[in-house]
């Protein structure tokens, strides 16, 4: 499945085209596979919600996965005294998260 192109005002290629984002109300626009999109229409129409509301519910959702995969990446590739440190950390924060919750 190709992946879907973002244009922006910022990689703009000619004068003719519109800036396609806007930061102040979040539009973008995207070209997506046909197939795709008519898979997401369907299910925009099923669940009586817009193309939009999918498309933020997916994207929420690919954000968190990335905060996943590079948390997961980090822990992975700590070093021992790295590992020590987070798990004296942790024991301390567990301490007086007890008298915080009294």
């Amino acid at each position: 499945m190709p992946k879907p192109r973002i244009r922006t005002s910022a990689n703009k290629t000619t004068p003719s085209e519109r800036n396609t984002l806007s930061v102040r109300d979040g539009r973008v626009s995207v070209s997506v596979d046909p197939a795709l999109l008519q898979f997401i229409d369907e299910y925009a129409r099923m669940r009586k919600t817009s193309r939009s509301a999918v498309f933020d519910q997916a994207l929420e959702m690919w954000v968190a996965w990335q905060q996943g995969q590079m948390d997961a990446q980090y822990y992975t590739n700590m070093s021992e005294a790295e590992r020590n440190a987070s798990q004296q950390w942790t024991a301390i924060t567990t301490e007086a998260a007890k008298y915080t919750f009294e």
